[in-house]
């Protein structure tokens, strides 16, 4: 039996817009699989690009904290970021992406500060977790005046973790009408784990180096005794230069006593 021509006609109609926007759909679902490789690809990369300049910053790690945070400020589409270090009580600037010259310059003037927990930075050293902040431009926020200046509202910071404590933190900002996604966080953990490895590199390397001094300092020592058994002189030279090499200081003294008088002899 054969159907009317008008429900055949409806039926065909049907079956092409059903084919329409299955196709639409598969369409969308691959730009988004397209995208999501090309922002894995370029995860990647910046972590293989972050790895290799702490391969070559091996003590200087102050290259590290910069792509870091150019990275970071990048990947997550964020207007500005900020690398803050907690030492002795006090915040202190580390690196920054986003920000002219002219205004850091200006903006650093006060640092190194006391915390204020009002800012996002001060907010990650006093409770050790990662903050948020919806609106930066809001008048209870402590830089409310710098988010209105630059435009940007919606804050993340996440905290750099080095010998089991609070070392710093980083800080991320977008403009007004972006917010950061999903797997924001997730990357800043991942910057925030490669700066700790930075950071214990660099001490293990300058540990070494100091224990490595101190052995050529009295093998130094020992060898200036070795060759001067009857005079001490030299020996005593050998002490005072040797201790300003590894004190970093400008001037060590000797002094000699005969129970009563005490002169200085190198």
């Amino acid at each position: 039996m054969s159907l009317p021509l008008r429900l055949c006609r409806e039926i065909t109609r049907g079956h092409w817009g059903d084919m329409i926007q299955d196709e639409q759909t598969s369409g969308g679902d691959l730009r988004a699989l397209q995208q999501a490789l090309l922002d894995q690809k370029a995860r990647t990369a910046a972590t293989s690009e972050i790895l290799k300049v702490i391969g070559r910053s091996r003590e200087d790690i102050q290259p590290v904290f910069e792509t870091i945070i150019r990275s970071a400020t990048e990947l997550c589409d964020a207007q500005f970021g900020m690398l803050w270090r907690y030492e002795d009580e006090r915040v202190h600037y580390c690196a920054s992406h986003g920000f002219t010259e002219d205004f850091l310059q200006d903006y650093l003037k006060n640092f190194p500060a006391e915390i204020d927990e009002a800012k996002m930075a001060g907010r990650v050293f006093v409770t050790g977790k990662p903050a948020y902040l919806r609106d930066a431009q809001a008048t209870d926020y402590g830089d409310y005046k710098t988010a209105r200046s630059f435009g940007f509202k919606e804050m993340l910071a996440l905290p750099i973790e080095a010998g089991g404590a609070i070392w710093g933190a980083l800080v991320l900002g977008w403009p007004v009408g972006k917010s950061p996604q999903p797997g924001d966080q997730q990357l800043l953990e991942t910057f925030a784990d490669q700066a700790s490895i930075a950071i214990e590199n660099a001490r293990l390397i300058s540990e070494t180096q100091k224990a490595l001094d101190k052995q050529t300092a009295t093998s130094s020592i020992l060898h200036s005794i070795s060759k001067s058994p009857t005079d001490v002189m030299p020996v005593l030279h050998t002490i005072v230069s040797t201790a300003c090499q590894l004190l970093e200081c400008d001037i060590a003294i000797v002094h000699l006593t005969n129970g009563k008088y005490y002169w200085p002899a190198a």
